[in-house]
């Protein structure tokens, strides 16, 4: 029989889970009203390890993304990961 505890646990992971796909979407979403490529907003997602949530991207997407989050000389910023995180820490 599984103790109390083993079931508490495998809750949590569920919940987990559930919240990380949650804040994928939602992360998705912000993306795109700031206009992202669908080919970056269908890879970026939310990961959480150690207690931290965190977002994540391909490696080969990292030149692409800063250039959209940051902006260069000639290209302004869109800093949708940087919105999306502030308005999920409060």
């Amino acid at each position: 029989m599984a103790s109390v505890k083993a079931y508490l646990n495998q809750a949590i992971r569920v919940a987990e889970k559930q919240i990380t796909e949650s804040y994928t979407a939602r992360l998705r979403e912000h993306a795109s009203a700031y206009a992202w490529p669908d080919e970056i907003v269908n890879q970026i997602r939310m990961d959480y390890d150690n207690n931290t949530h965190s977002i994540k991207y391909p490696e080969h997407l990292e030149d692409a993304i800063l250039t959209l989050e940051y902006g260069t000389s000639s290209v302004p910023p869109s800093p949708a990961l940087r919105t999306f995180t502030l308005g999920i820490m409060n």
